[in-house]
């Protein structure tokens, strides 16, 4: 059994004065949607957090990476060089330039989104460039609701994502 380590927690008031820290000059736009370059993100994680890294979860192969049926993810946080301490990873599914999940995931795609996942998660824990972060998620939910679902029949079991379960509706038990 793995030890329990306590979590590496930004204060509040650190996370505000990354937050604050203007990277606007810096910026690039993609599909509509502004974003900090991880190479920003990680030389301004190093100039104003310098006891500060990102790592990646690994699998069992010792790869930075776990792989699906339905494609990839990564498992990015941020870690304290002197204490050892480090925040939850987050999960970052791998998606291809129309930020859908890829299945058939190769290594330049890999490449590339662990690129974005060190932006955003350096975003998600410390507060470096959340405003663009926390914009491009109110984008995919956006994206995401403007896709078409599947149309629904009576009688028809429909899948209820929140709890993982089935749902029966009008059926004979």
């Amino acid at each position: 059994m793995k030890e329990f380590t306590p979590y590496l927690v930004i204060s509040n008031e650190d996370f505000k004065k990354n937050a604050a820290i203007d990277l606007s000059e810096y910026t690039k736009t993609l599909q509509n949607a502004t974003y900090c370059p991880w190479g920003v993100a990680l030389h301004y994680l190093r100039e104003y957090n310098p006891n500060l890294a990102v790592a990646f979860e690994e699998n069992e192969q010792g790869q930075p990476y776990f792989l699906t049926e339905n494609g990839a993810y990564l498992k990015p946080y941020v870690f304290d060089k002197q204490t050892g301490k480090r925040t939850p990873a987050i999960f970052f599914p791998v998606r291809n330039n129309k930020r859908q999940a890829v299945a058939d995931v190769m290594m330049d795609t890999l490449g590339n989104q662990m690129q974005r996942a060190i932006a955003k998660v350096i975003a998600q824990e410390v507060g470096l460039a959340w405003s663009l972060y926390s914009r491009i998620d109110e984008s995919m939910l956006e994206l995401e609701e403007a896709s078409p679902r599947p149309a629904q029949t009576s009688g028809a079991k429909a899948l209820i994502k929140s709890t993982n379960k089935t749902q029966h509706d009008d059926m004979d038990f």
